[in-house]
């Protein structure tokens, strides 16, 4: 494609491109970070001597990197579970929450916590013993380091199909790995029947394939069977490779569209500058070229796609999880990593 042509796309695609113009790894407002802090703060502050003990981990514990998508009894989480929190340090840890992500975000993630008692609800009609796994009571927050003062500190929100890792330092944030995921996606009953979370990643990501031509989707089909779940999941970001699928560099105006508003689904779950950050360097893979991959068939067993650049790895998958017989496709998972940048190790070794 000729320069001209692709510089002419990258301004089309959207005023969330256009308008940004930090460079990668540019400095955040500090305010950003200095109210994440002050949340924080706030809500340690809210915490018993004992439950401060419980919630607060050294930069260097391994529960920073310790998270997983899989529900309680299957996974052990410490930190402090909303289910410990009386109704004032819940309502601190909302507050919190609000200052990290965005008004998006916030209701993805809480809704993401609720359907957790929706699926206690649904699995409790066959199996009373496993649906005790499932609350909206078992998520754990967790802080790292000290953010009382003026060093790195890091926060962590983990539970069932969510996980938040926030890294940050000097006015520098960093919010990745974020997993995002949900089961089930749409409510198949009562009064919050057809309700549905994360809605947009699963129909953007397929209305990107049908955009493709016959040639490009030749490319971007990379396997016709699913994985059966993201491949980078937790521990595993060493099995990203080489870039795979279809180019965006061969792009038309409408797919670069539909990629942006794609990608916003991911970026868009945190708040301003955080969000600006994440795109503007997201604008910079762009012009090097994102690969788009996909892998299965139709969309009625499990399917997944990845969005891969040099410095982002975004990646979704429909599994046929527990109740798919009724359900059908409604259950997934969702990960955004920023390659070598993860729990903010580039940025943390630039600051030491």
């Amino acid at each position: 494609m000729p320069s001209f042509v692709l510089l002419a796309l990258l301004t089309f695609v959207s005023g969330w491109m256009a308008g940004i113009s930090r460079p990668e790894g540019s400095q955040l407002s500090p305010s950003s970070e200095a109210g994440m802090r002050a949340a924080t703060v706030a809500w340690l502050d809210t915490l018993q001597p004992a439950q401060q003990k419980q919630a607060v981990f050294g930069m260097d514990h391994a529960e920073r990197r310790a998270w997983s998508n899989l529900p309680k009894t299957m996974f052990d989480r410490y930190g402090i579970a909303f289910g410990e929190m009386s109704d004032k340090q819940r309502a601190s840890a909302h507050r919190l929450l609000r200052r990290v992500l965005s008004s998006q975000g916030y209701l993805s993630v809480i809704g993401i916590m609720r359907a957790d008692d929706v699926l206690h609800d649904l699995v409790a009609q066959s199996n009373a013993s496993a649906a005790e796994r499932y609350s909206y009571d078992y998520y754990w927050l967790g802080v790292f380091g000290d953010p009382r003062g003026d060093g790195a500190w890091g926060l962590q929100l983990d539970g069932h199909h969510l996980a938040l890792n926030i890294t940050a330092t000097k006015g520098k944030v960093r919010v990745t790995p974020t997993f995002l995921g949900a089961n089930p996606v749409e409510n198949p009953s009562g009064k919050y029947a057809g309700t549905r979370l994360l809605g947009g990643m699963d129909t953007l990501g397929q209305e990107l394939l049908a955009s493709l031509t016959t040639k490009q989707r030749k490319l971007a089909v990379i396997a016709e069977k699913s994985p059966g779940d993201v491949l980078a999941g937790p521990t595993k970001a060493n099995l990203i490779a080489k870039r795979q699928g279809v180019s965006s560099i061969d792009f038309t105006g409408e797919q670069y569209a539909l990629l942006a508003d794609l990608v916003d689904e991911y970026f868009g779950t945190f708040r301003g500058d955080v969000y600006d950050a994440a795109i503007a360097d997201f604008r910079l893979d762009l012009a090097e070229g994102i690969h788009f991959a996909w892998l299965g068939g139709g969309t009625d067993k499990p399917y997944a796609y990845r969005l891969h650049g040099r410095r982002n790895w975004i990646e979704f998958s429909n599994v046929a999880g527990p109740g798919s017989d009724k359900l059908g496709m409604n259950h997934i998972h969702s990960i955004w990593r920023r390659l070598g940048d993860d729990y903010g190790d580039a940025m943390l070794g630039q600051t030491k």
